[in-house]
């Protein structure tokens, strides 16, 4: 009886260790494996990360709310740092089996992030403003032209500066220096957004609204101009540099 006592003791003893054992061997057996794996899944998170934040800005630029459980996750996957100082190790063998260990739990976190992600992801989006660039053309600009579009850009990157206008009779070349320090700031990324508007002798508000709105990619469903005004001031307002040349006042 004791004997079968001390048998039945000694294989649970077994039991128990056989699997915590084997689970080691498994960690170090393809700890190659895994680390790889990892490196896979966080590349395919980066992607779906990317996607995201794209879909994220767009809702953004048209003042929509972005919901907390979208900005939690964009949080978690900027914060999974480890799986990165894994992958840095994985050419240290002495640490084979710790990351092996470390990268099969760690892969099982990122392929979480990856279903809860897969809800925030879209087959397209829309895209950003585009803006063709001109090649600058300071060469043929006079000296004194050359003094007054440093003066301009100088101010435009001070902070207390807001507004700066251009002054001078028709023909002597205001739009053409407004243009130039546009040109120059944007290749400077000076600002986050910048566009020109041409607003013109006749004062058309809508017309100028309608142009503020394209450049922002900006969607009206306002029909009064000072409900399309509060608009265009919220989307001005978001926190981002922006640059707004009007032309022909």
């Amino acid at each position: 009886m004791a004997e079968d006592i001390g048998s039945s003791l000694l294989t649970k003893v077994a039991e128990y260790m056989v699997v915590p054992v084997g689970r080691q061997f498994k960690y170090l057996l393809y700890s190659n494996s895994n680390i790889e794996d990892l490196n896979d899944q966080v590349i395919d998170l980066e992607n779906m990360r990317a996607g995201v934040q794209i879909s994220v800005d767009a809702a953004k630029r048209h003042l929509e709310v972005i919901g907390s459980d979208v900005e939690a996750w964009l949080n978690d996957v900027e914060n999974i740092e480890e799986a990165d100082r894994i992958l840095e190790g994985r050419d240290k063998m002495k640490t084979r089996y710790v990351l092996g260990r470390k990268a099969m739990k760690k892969t099982e976190v990122v392929t979480k992030l990856q279903g809860k992600g897969n809800k925030y992801t879209e087959l397209s989006y829309p895209a950003p403003p585009t803006e063709i660039i001109s090649a600058l053309t300071n060469n043929s600009m006079g000296f004194e032209s050359r003094i007054s579009t440093t003066k301009n850009i100088k101010a435009m990157k001070n902070d207390e500066i807001s507004i700066i206008g251009i002054c001078g009779m028709g023909g002597v070349g205001k739009t053409t220096m407004a243009k130039e320090v546009h040109e120059i700031l944007k290749v400077e990324n000076i600002f986050h957004e910048s566009f020109v508007v041409v607003v013109s002798q006749s004062q058309d508000i809508k017309k100028i609204q309608g142009q503020l709105a394209e450049k922002l990619d900006l969607h009206f469903w306002e029909t009064t101009i000072p409900g399309r005004a509060d608009k265009l001031r919220a989307r001005l307002s978001t926190g981002l540099k922006c640059l707004v040349v009007l032309d022909d006042v």
